[in-house]
């Protein structure tokens, strides 16, 4: 049985492990960490707009590595 004649020999990812959406999640919980360490530690939350400018960069930067993942590495 040769390379090709394996049954997932078609499948570029075949056998990498990992849970379904894990990047989006570790996206997704670097994003919750970040507005969380924001708005409680740097005291954000209490002044008005402050929390919002510095999540939207974040949101769009998180959102870039994510389509660069999808476009590189799929």
């Amino acid at each position: 049985m040769g390379p090709a004649d394996r049954p997932d020999a078609g499948d570029r990812h075949a056998g990498r492990g990992g849970w379904p959406g894990g990047g989006r999640g570790i996206l997704l919980l670097s994003f919750l960490k970040a507005r969380l360490i924001l708005g409680r530690f740097l005291h954000l939350a209490t002044a008005p707009g402050w929390l919002v400018a510095f999540t939207v960069p974040i949101a769009i930067w998180l959102l870039l590595i994510g389509g660069a993942y999808v476009l590189v590495i799929r």
